[in-house]
């Protein structure tokens, strides 16, 4: 069993995730946490992502998750340690990217500055929405 993150980014997925149930109540989609992402065989636990409210017919062959192909949006919030952070910005990007995820959003609190970034289309498509931010207080 993995240990839990932060405090603060617990804070602040719960914050995304309340957000997107307002905006998607009544809808046809709904905001899920703590589901495995699946895509070629590997499996990602993203922190929060929008799929179809019953996500059923989205399992995969072995019902370890949801695939990939059933994504509308990936969020991630950047974890503290190097290693997390490559995970986050890189790794998750590359493979989310891959796996044909139409939009992921990465919020990052420690890049020096705070930002949140949306990724959409191509792993090269970059809009900065708040470059901005205030730093981090450590």
């Amino acid at each position: 069993m993995s240990p839990t993150a932060r405090r603060s980014h617990g804070l602040i997925t719960n914050r995304v995730r309340r957000a997107l149930d307002k905006f998607l109540d009544g809808g046809e989609y709904a905001c899920h946490q703590d589901v495995n992402v699946i895509h070629n065989r590997k499996a990602w636990i993203p922190d929060v992502f929008v799929a179809p409210e019953d996500t059923e017919p989205c399992g995969d062959e072995d019902d370890m998750g949801v695939r990939a192909d059933s994504m509308h949006l990936i969020v991630e919030v950047v974890s503290p340690r190097k290693r997390n952070q490559d995970r986050d910005r890189v790794h998750k990007r590359r493979e989310y990217a891959r796996a044909g995820i139409p939009v992921y959003v990465i919020i990052d609190d420690y890049d020096g500055q705070g930002a949140v970034t949306l990724f959409t289309g191509s792993p090269t498509a970059r809009t900065s929405l708040f470059p901005k931010a205030p730093p981090r207080d450590s």
